[in-house]
């Protein structure tokens, strides 16, 4: 029986180790949204001229509430659901459509700031997209929805709010929206 413990002892302790690594792993890595949206930024500032900058998130308190028609062009490369966009060409494209409503949301008001070739003026303008997760029984997706391209329409303002997005709502003051 000791030899036994001996034995099995060294066991627990190796698997202890690599449990407890795997989980201080996990800890370290972003949430999947972050890690969705940080590629969108990242394809969105190489197809530009300027700098696109996070300005706020905000999770939706009410995410049931978000529908179709507040998006105009969805982005991601998830193996599971279509999408209109890739990050790159070898991007993967699913064959399911997406599902309404998704399972959590969040807004984000982004700014991109560009250089003005007439008077080298630098000028900000502000877009809000959706980072939403997609799921069925047995899979799930992150992918970016880019918003409407005019922020301060009422039907706008008003899904933001149904939706619970009460953060990017305050911030959204017509004198700092432009598009």
């Amino acid at each position: 029986m000791r030899r036994a413990s001996v034995a099995i002892f060294p066991l627990l302790l190796a698997t202890t180790l690599v449990a407890a690594s795997l989980v201080a792993m996990q800890m370290n890595r972003p949430p999947d949204w972050q890690l969705e949206l940080d590629k969108y930024v990242e394809y969105k500032g190489s197809l530009s001229f300027g700098t696109t900058m996070v300005q706020l998130v905000d999770r939706a308190s009410r995410p049931w509430n978000f529908s179709r028609d507040m998006t105009h062009a969805v982005f991601g490369d998830g193996p599971y659901y279509r999408t209109d966009y890739s990050y790159s060409a070898e991007g993967r494209n699913g064959p399911r459509p997406l599902l309404f409503p998704p399972e959590d949301v969040w807004c984000v008001l982004l700014g991109r700031d560009r250089n003005s070739t007439d008077d080298l003026i630098e000028e900000t303008t502000y877009t809000i997209v959706f980072v939403a997760e997609h799921q069925d029984l047995y899979n799930a997706d992150m992918v970016i929805h880019e918003g409407a391209s005019d922020l301060s329409t009422q039907a706008f303002v008003e899904a933001l709010s149904r939706m619970g997005c009460d953060s990017v709502l305050a911030q959204l003051r017509p004198s700092s929206v432009h598009r």
